[in-house]
């Protein structure tokens, strides 16, 4: 992955390739929160993330963040109940 930082259960990336998403449950990952606005995306991730692995889309940039996008990623981890989680 780039620019891949890990700490505790959480890992932090770039963009992933399709092998990548679709490989995240062999890796342990049990949610991949997308916080890419969608006009970065050239397709659509979630049918690409391996079986498995929950996807949680909560897209923002520098200048739309809210209290609301920090709440729903916060929910996302919280209903991982411990399993790893990939952010990007």
């Amino acid at each position: 992955m780039k620019n891949e930082r890990r700490i505790g259960r959480f890992t932090v990336a770039g963009q992933l390739t399709d092998d990548e998403l679709g490989g995240l449950p062999a890796h342990g990952y049990g949610l991949l929160v997308n916080v890419r606005p969608p006009e970065e995306l050239d397709e659509p991730e979630e049918p690409k993330v391996g079986v498995g692995c929950r996807y949680e889309n909560v897209p923002f940039t520098g200048r739309t963040l809210s209290r609301d996008h920090v709440l729903r990623v916060r929910q996302a981890v919280d209903a991982a109940m411990g399993l790893d989680v990939l952010i990007h």
